[in-house]
């Protein structure tokens, strides 16, 4: 099992980030995705089934939200916000899987 210590930076392509810029580059993007839907974090909040005072938080970059939080974000969105796993290309995922299932990152 691996296990990391604070600051862990997450790589975002071939840059890292720390995580309040991760933070705020989530913001940005569901931002942008309103703003192409003509939607206020009151719609997202409502379609997300999450309170208002969360999405506010979440678009301020003060709130961590979770893998299970931004699942509904992309649900209700209907579009991606960010890519975890699943790089372009299935067999690249299914290398990825793999490997992260052979260093016990994934049960």
């Amino acid at each position: 099992m691996f296990y990391f210590t604070e600051p862990f930076f997450r790589p975002i392509g071939n840059a890292y980030m720390k995580p309040a810029e991760m933070k705020k580059s989530v913001a940005i993007r569901i931002a942008s995705i309103l703003k192409a839907k003509g939607w206020s974090n009151n719609q997202l909040g409502r379609e997300a089934g999450l309170p208002k005072s969360f999405i506010s938080s979440i678009m301020s970059g003060m709130a961590n939200p979770t893998l299970e939080t931004i699942a509904k974000l992309e649900t209700a969105l209907q579009t991606p916000i960010i890519r975890v796993l699943r790089p372009k290309g299935e067999r690249k995922y299914r290398e990825r899987l793999a490997l992260a299932r052979k260093f016990e990152i994934l049960e």
